[in-house]
């Protein structure tokens, strides 16, 4: 029997008095069966919680009174009266006292009369009680952690252990179930399945807050006999058992080795008992640092070979690089996988816990919020919700949960007046989340879960400088009370956040504060690609804010990260542009197996869709649709689908590769099932898909070539003449990929199949043998050159593309064409233009440079472009390499001069060039030699596509000759950056994919920064929010004169460097032109300013040279100044008319024109300027254009000829006339709406406006929302119209787009309506336009903060979707 020592209490707990109120409280719930907490009021009077309810309806309440010496009784009975008073439907009350007690005394007596005629019974809980109650198994963990030998406890016990243990013997603990592939299994039964396993190693894995700790303990329990009555219960659960288990948090080993927590555990068991088999429950092995990670799995492996081990169960979280090395190290170890809550498990709970207002509550919520379940996926966020569910206003439901849990914590009566005492300014509630937020920003900033007392001490005094020692201690024990789990050794203490949400809601705060002043710590921090942090809690976090604080612009910043999100339906990116390119998959599935491991386990980046959300996205829409073809993202997903499962299994993930065929398989059946067949107009894409799929087929699952090949030559004829021209069937390109995956990977079955093939699909099969990478089979295999010799032996008719092929390699095999053959190939050749369209779209470079390379002879007669020339050459030179006639470094020196240019033809040449390096037969020491002479003279990039291409084609000959040289050359932006975002991307992605094998960390971060740098960018071809939208913010505050002269130079200057990011990555954008034009409208000194700030730039076309020389001149600025900016005017070549333009001559002809007529100037510099417009226009005439002016410069050039008496030898301009379009008959809006005098008259009139009536002035859209007023009581008609043409994140749905915002005006205005318009702005705020949008409200309102805050919004994140 456990000793319960008062005197050892104290001493144990210096604040004994806290300690006791604490335990009382834990015991009370446990007698309750609470876990979540009882409410208590920072008042609370007479009692220390709120009274809960029992079984029997009936109302308890407690009170613990902690006497060092003798009891107080005067105390207990103050509070008991206070209680009686206070709480009416109170019937029993618990007395907790540490001191023992004469309840038959005088003023106990007097207590329970007092009690007693209240109708409450009172229950004396007396230092006998403890010792019986503590004693109970149940129990234990309360007695070892107040009352055990100090340094026992410290490595036994934690108040985490506590908590869980009370949750374990809670009605609302859930039974957690575990996973592995299709098997689902309660943790009861897990429990089982491990004693009857005979491995000793098992693992479960799961994200964070899943319960990974609480089914620890549930095992310990199982196993311990914890959940026994009776002592001797447990006594008969331990032998049965045969074996003592021993509990060890692992975030422990940070402070010290596994080795000694064991070993102390040991020795206290040894004191106890004579046991001599252990199971090692170790929990959290993703929290042991990187520093003691191997030496706690040497130790594991010392302890699985020790006779005494009987089990060694592990907990992880899902990604996890330790659970990687620990996979790694063990390879028989058992892991499942704790699964998320199902809405059936939720529900149970609510209806467990006996509470039908919260069951119903949760049924209203669910209904206004059809994602609530997704969103409480774990126990923490479930009791969370159970306890404030009648909080919850909000869709955002886990950034509400969690500041109401924070504040709730805050407020807690138990650790307020401690709160109240700590040296932190007011309010110090909110000090307490601003050190939160800080604390969990330095976990967040270094990678880290846990911090020791130093690292803690430090960021409080740096928070709080002039805290002394003490005041710096006590914030840090109130911290660890409240907040944290704390680990004790003898040398120090650790903390953590007692659970992760609470780490990752102080972080978001945090974040948020950070991207305030630098929206660009999201790209640098990749905080973008962590879907949890930033899609699930960030942006519906600001959200929400936004709309509490009924922030516009806020609410608007969070509107538009939803454009490039992708989830905007009038206006948008692609969502998951990673999904389109295949670059990554080849990065992916050549990653070092734990970064692989890792990264894929990790829901909380983007590779894991590729093995979750993309298959299960490609089967439903297979599922759901008769031709799904027609839908683009099927494509995209069945190419990257197919080709993973290939690359997976050439990169040895078994594992993955496993689960992903078993979605191949279900794919496969529905496809069957409905005749689905891949093929798209893209050549490349159906070979890519066709290759992958028979690899899957043949390879992977080894089926039947036979199968196969008696198919393809049943049933497919092998038609290929038309393949350079037009569309061909399906059957084209499933045979070619069957050939192309039988020559590779079955050469031996290839001898058959060629003989009973007909000429057809013999010329298909050598169609799919002269890709590069197949070719030296056909040269090296002697079985295939024999079968095809035989075949070809015949006179071969025909003139098209097959025949041609077929008489193509019957030459290249040695054999003797006929004459009427060699006839069939030149008329071939002769009537088939090899144009560059035809030959590289079309995937068909290689048998273009077999057969004229074969045909050299005849080449000076076939039509051909110079860009398929070129690769012929480069094909004709790989043949000879082949054919050991020249080495690999022959062959670079042969193409060297295409490696440097760009082209379709060099790209596919520098694809030939890789498929070389990992072909040829020259020795190690030519090809090393070869690739650092590429290194070294290879340019612009063209090295990524050579070197994947190496890889893919030759892995182990690229990872014995891939060297640092390698990476150094490829890892430099300034080579990888191309010509926009996604491109830039697809390069990072194949870099990634190069270096797997040379720098793994390198690879893995190149990934990573690789779909950070795609993401959340704007689109290179329509976006306008760089240009139009964002000078149209701009022309709002420099027409309400509400700029300084510094804060107009520093808009210009960040606008200047968004204009030069947007010229580098190829985005359409006209912000010089535009803004020249409105500086000369609004601020000519600053139109000076950005003038010389951009003249010398990229994307400064003549016009805007002569808009501001015309400001110039309309000022009367020097002569010579304004020939300076007609200076830069660049004469362009003009394709129409084949010859130089005359833009830039019209352009200053109409600048002198103006001066020669100006009375700025004197008439000797007037005479001097019309002197230059004679000289410009004999330009014109020396570039082969007219004399010839427009109407108002002929009218001025001749009124100057006469005044200078010379003749005119100019023509006026022919003058186009257009036959005028009939102009619309449009309703006056005003009058419209003052006809209008009944609902349904009001309903007609807005639907019009769709597209008929334009109310475009402020008048007529007062009365508008007027009279919806008037007649509906509401604006709900207008703001359903804004809704379904999806303002303001477009204002292109109706013809009223452009006049919506005067009508959001005269709602704000309207006091009726303008809490409506407020709510849908809020809600539906944001978008592309909505920015320029919100600040011509304001700025028809005069509300120049909100403007200028908006228009800074809008700049920063104009800034942020640019740059790097």
């Amino acid at each position: 029997m456990w000793e319960i020592n008062w005197k050892k209490f104290e001493i144990k707990n210096p604040k004994a008095t806290e300690a006791f109120e604490t335990l009382c409280y834990f015991l009370f719930c446990r007698k309750f069966n609470i876990t979540e907490g009882i409410r208590t009021d920072f008042n609370q009077v007479g009692l220390e919680t709120e009274p809960v309810k029992d079984s029997n309806g009936e109302y308890w309440g407690f009170q613990s009174k902690f006497f060092d010496k003798k009891i107080n009784y005067n105390n207990i009975a103050s509070s008991i009266g206070k209680a009686l008073e206070h709480y009416s439907d109170l019937k029993h009350i618990i007395i907790y006292l540490n001191q023992e007690a004469q309840t038959s005394c005088k003023n106990a007596q007097a207590i329970e009369k007092r009690c007693l005629k209240a109708g409450v019974s009172v229950e004396w809980f007396l230092p006998e009680n403890f010792k019986i109650s503590l004693n109970n198994v149940k129990n234990r963990d309360l007695a070892e952690f107040y009352f055990g030998e100090t340094d026992a406890i410290r490595v036994l016990s934690d108040s985490k252990d506590i908590r869980l243990n009370t949750l374990l013997q809670s009605k609302e603990y859930v039974e957690l179930k575990l996973q592995k592939q299709t098997k689902s299994i309660k943790i009861s039964d897990y429990s089982n399945e491990i004693m009857k396993s005979a491995y000793k190693l098992h693992l479960f894995s799961g994200a964070a807050g899943s319960g990974k700790s609480v089914c620890m303990r549930k095992l310990f329990n199982i196993y311990g006999g914890f959940e026994c009555e009776k002592e001797e219960e447990q006594q008969k659960v331990i032998n049965e058992t045969g074996a003592l288990c021993i509990f060890v948090s692992l975030n422990k080993t940070s402070l010290d080795s596994l080795e000694n927590i064991i070993y102390a555990y040991k020795n206290f068991y040894s004191l106890n008992n004579q046991y001599n088999k252990f199971i090692y429950l170790l929990d959290g092995l993703d929290e042991v640092p990187n520093s003691s990670i191997t030496g706690t799995i040497l130790f594991i492996e010392e302890l699985l070979e020790k006779e005494s081990t009987k089990k060694v169960i592990i907990s992880s979280r899902l990604s996890s690089n330790n659970k990687i090395v620990l996979k790694t190290t063990f390879s028989d170890v058992l892991e499942y996988t704790i699964e998320n809550l199902e809405q059936k498990e939720i529900e149970e709970y609510f209806k467990n816990k006996n509470d039908e207002k919260k069951t119903e509550r949760l049924k209203e919520l669910h209904k206004k919020i059809p994602h609530l379940y997704d969103n409480v996926t774990d126990i923490l966020t479930l009791a969370m919700l159970w306890k404030y569910i009648f909080q919850i206003t909000d869709a955002n439901v886990f950034p509400e949960l969690m500041e109401v849990s924070v504040n709730a914590t805050l407020d807690d009566i138990h650790h307020r007046k401690n709160l109240d005492t700590l040296n932190l300014p007011n309010p110090k509630e909110a000090e307490i989340i601003e050190l939160n937020k800080k604390l969990a920003f330095y976990l967040f900033e270094n990678d880290q879960f846990s911090f020791n007392q130093q690292q803690l001490n430090k960021v409080i005094g740096e928070t709080f400088p002039r805290c002394d020692y003490k005041s710096v201690n006590e914030i840090a024990g109130y911290l660890a009370d409240n907040f944290f789990d704390s680990s004790i050794t003898d040398n120090m203490q650790t903390y953590a956040y007692r659970h992760r949400r609470f780490l990752e809601y102080f972080t978001l705060l945090s974040i948020e504060n950070k991207i305030q002043k630098n929206m660009n710590y999201l790209r640098e921090k990749k905080i973008i690609i962590n879907q949890d942090l930033f899609d699930n809690m960030l942006i519906p976090y600001l959200h929400s804010k936004a709309i509490k604080n009924q922030d516009l612009p806020l609410s608007f910043e969070a509107g538009l990260f939803n454009v490039y999100m992708g989830n905007d339906k009038a206006w948008g990116v692609e969502k998951n542009f990673y999904y389109w390119s295949i670059w990554i998959v080849y990065a992916i599935a050549a990653l070092p197996d734990h970064i692989f491991q890792n990264l894929v386990e990790d829901s909380s980046l983007p590779i894991s869709n590729f093995f979750t959300l993309m298959p299960e996205k490609l089967i439903s829409i297979a599922r759901e649709n008769d031709k799904p073809k027609y839908n683009s993202d099927f494509n995209q997903y069945y190419l990257n689908f197919v080709l993973h499962i290939s690359l997976l299994h050439k990169f040895q993930k078994n594992e993955w590769l496993n689960k992903m065929l078993a979605k191949y398989d279900e794919f496969k059946e529905i496809c069957m099932e409905k005749g689905i067949l891949f093929n798209t107009t893209s050549n490349k894409e159906n070979n890519l898909v066709w290759e992958s799929i028979f690899y899957i087929e043949t390879v992977i699952y080894s089926e039947s070539i036979d199968k196969y090949a008696d198919f393809f030559i049943e049933n497919v004829n092998g038609e290929i003449d038309s393949i350079m021209k037009e569309y061909v069937g399906t059957e084209i390109h499933a045979a070619r990929g069957f050939y192309y995956n039988l020559l590779l990977f079955h050469p031996k079955k290839c001898t058959e199949i060629i003989s009973r093939m007909s000429m057809n699909q013999i010329s298909l099969f050598i169609f799919a043998a002269v890709k590069a990478e197949c070719l030296p089979i056909i040269y090296e295999n002697s079985e295939i050159k024999e079968a095809l010799t035989k075949k070809l032996n015949c006179v071969i008719e025909g003139s098209g593309l097959g025949t041609t092929l077929c008489l193509s390699m019957k030459k290249m095999l040695g054999g003797t064409l006929s004459e009427i053959e060699k006839t069939e190939v030149s008329s071939y050749l002769k009537e088939n233009p090899f144009r560059e369209t035809s030959v590289f779209w079309k995937e068909c470079s290689d048998a273009t440079g077999f057969i004229l390379s074969i045909f050299d002879d005849l080449i000076d007669i076939v039509p051909i472009d110079s860009s398929v020339r070129q690769y012929i050459e480069a094909y004709k030179k790989y043949m000879s390499l082949l054919e050991n006639k020249i080495t690999i470094s022959g062959f670079v020196s042969a193409v060297r001069d295409y490696l440097n240019r760009k082209s379709n033809a060099i790209y596919c040449i520098r694809i030939l060039l890789g498929k070389a390096l990992a072909v040829c037969s020259d020795d190690d020491l030519l090809i090393k030699g070869t690739m650092d002479y590429l290194n070294y003279n290879m340019k612009n990039g063209g090295l990524y596509i050579v070197y994947h291409m190496m890889k893919l084609h030759n892995l182990n000959r690229f990872k014995k000759l891939a060297t640092n040289s390698v990476l150094k050359v490829l890892n430099d932006p300034e080579n990888y950056r191309d010509i926009g975002y996604e491109s830039t991307s697809d390069v990072m992605f194949m870099l990634a994919f190069i270096i797997s094998e040379i720098d793994e960390k390198v690879s893995c971060e190149i990934l990573l920064q690789g779909i950070c740098n795609g993401m959340l960018r704007m689109n290179e071809r329509k976006d306008t929010i760089g240009d139009y939208k964002l000078l149209e913010g701009l022309e709002e505050l420099l027409k309400n004169n509400w700029l300084s002269e510094q804060q107009l130079k520093e808009y210009l200057d960040r606008i200047v460097l968004i204009a030069n990011k947007m010229d580098i990555y190829h985005i359409d954008n006209d912000v010089h032109g535009q803004l020249i034009e409105m500086l000369l409208k609004y601020d000519f000194e600053m139109a000076e300013y950005y003038y010389r700030e951009i003249e010398g730039k990229i994307g400064i076309y003549n016009e805007i040279h002569f808009r501001f020389a015309e400001g110039l001149a309309y000022r009367g600025r020097k002569i010579e100044d304004i020939e300076n900016v007609l200076y830069n005017m660049v004469d362009s070549y003009d394709n129409y008319f084949g010859k130089l333009g005359k833009e830039g001559n019209d352009y200053k002809i109409r600048i002198y024109l103006y001066l020669a007529t100006c009375d700025f100037y004197s008439e000797n510099e007037k005479n001097e300027c019309f002197k230059k417009v004679c000289e410009e226009l004999e330009h014109l005439e020396e570039k082969g254009w007219e004399k010839e002016l427009g109407s108002a410069e002929y009218e001025i050039y001749v009124d100057l000829c006469n005044k200078y008496d010379m003749e005119n030898d100019v023509h006026k301009a022919k003058e186009y006339s257009f036959d005028s379009v009939e102009k619309r008959n449009e309703l006056n809006s005003l009058n419209e709406i003052k006809k209008v005098k009944s609902i349904d008259e009001l309903k007609a009139f807005i639907e019009k406006m769709n597209q008929e009536i334009r109310v475009d002035n402020l008048e007529s859209n007062q009365m508008l929302v007027q009279k919806c007023i008037d007649l509906n009581g509401n604006i709900n008609d207008i703001l359903n119209l804004m809704k379904k043409q999806y303002y303001p994140s477009s204002i292109n749905g109706s013809a009223n787009g452009m006049n919506f915002w005067m009508t959001v005006v005269a709602a704000l205005q309207n006091p009726k309506a303008k809490g409506s318009m407020m709510r849908y702005l809020l809600e539906q705020g944001g978008g592309h336009d909505g920015f320029s949008e919100l600040i011509k409200v304001f700025g028809e309102m005069k509300n120049k903060n909100i403007c200028i805050r908006t228009f800074n919004i809008m700049l920063n994140c104009v800034e942020f979707l640019l740059y790097d």
